[in-house]
């Protein structure tokens, strides 16, 4: 129970049909929505609409990594969308 207190780090990889993947490195504690901030500097698209999914569930920015089950090694989807879908 203590190391979920801190969080482990983990590697994530990150992918998308439309941008090269990448992988980064964040703690289990951390919410969606820190990712999602990394995802957008790491990509500069600073306007469109990103909708993570991991497993074929949508992730809510809200929540912690580790409520998706997120391990290290897992992959998040990216699916970019112009306007808010």
């Amino acid at each position: 129970m203590a190391a979920l207190a801190r969080g482990r780090k983990m590697k994530i990889k990150v992918e998308s049909l439309l941008s090269a993947e990448f992988y980064v490195e964040m703690k289990e504690t951390q919410n969606v929505a820190d990712l999602l901030k990394i995802i957008k500097w790491v990509w500069g698209d600073k306007d469109d609409y990103f909708c993570l999914y991991h497993s074929s569930v949508k992730m809510q920015s809200d929540k912690p990594l580790f409520a998706y089950n997120i391990r290290d090694g897992s992959v998040v989807k990216v699916a970019l969308f112009v306007e808010s879908p």
